[in-house]
């Protein structure tokens, strides 16, 4: 080959070059793009307010978020929303003097995982069971006030602190994959289905 050929093969493997790294970078861009910490959702407000016998705390997100309820002691609960940041909600919230969750504490931190979650920790009056509901991007803690339960509220199980799942595991074993649950203790599903409508899936429920 004289040296025009050669001169011409080496623009030729050097533009394939650039195209490959081009290639290379527009694949990885959306990849970097979904990585922990690049797209999270923020804590928008925390909010309080009484309702007849119940006092009421709301947790609003920008977008809809998984999040886990526990309890470790009689006297406090928490909730806490994964890949969401605590943005500009201040750390201390007050609450009515009346209001059965006496104060709301709110601390950002990481899971096992590095993905970044925000914990919500609610003081509470006296020793009860929270009921928490979720509807978009809104979650509702209600708590019964003192008098409430005096006067005839369904009572609650005192008996130890909830489990709280702290990591999901994927992996893959051979052509099976594997998905295991940690939690701070013992976790007992108490059902275990396929449902059979929508896409196929296993529901575990604690």
């Amino acid at each position: 080959m004289n040296r025009s050929g050669k001169s011409r093969a080496s623009a030729r493997l050097a533009l394939v070059c650039v195209w490959s790294v081009v290639a290379a970078l527009s694949v990885l861009t959306p990849l970097a793009a979904r990585g922990v910490g690049t797209d999270i959702a923020t804590l928008r407000k925390i909010g309080s307010r009484l309702e007849g016998g119940a006092g009421i705390v709301t947790i609003e997100a920008s977008d809809p978020v998984p999040y886990v309820a526990s309890q470790p002691d009689p006297r406090t609960f928490v909730v806490e929303l994964r890949d969401v940041s605590s943005g500009s909600v201040p750390a201390q919230i007050a609450t009515d003097r009346q209001h059965p969750i006496e104060g709301v504490r709110v601390e950002q931190g990481r899971a096992l995982d590095g993905a970044s979650v925000t914990r919500i920790s609610m003081a509470l009056t006296h020793a009860m069971r929270p009921r928490v509901r979720s509807s978009r991007n809104v979650i509702t803690v209600e708590a019964d006030r003192l008098n409430a339960v005096d006067a005839g509220a369904p009572g609650i199980s005192l008996a130890g602190p909830s489990a709280v799942i702290r990591d999901v595991r994927i992996a893959k074993r051979g052509e099976a994959t594997t998905v295991t649950l940690v939690g701070t203790a013992r976790l007992t599903a108490t059902s275990v289905s396929e449902p059979k409508d929508g896409p196929r899936r296993v529901v575990l429920d604690f």
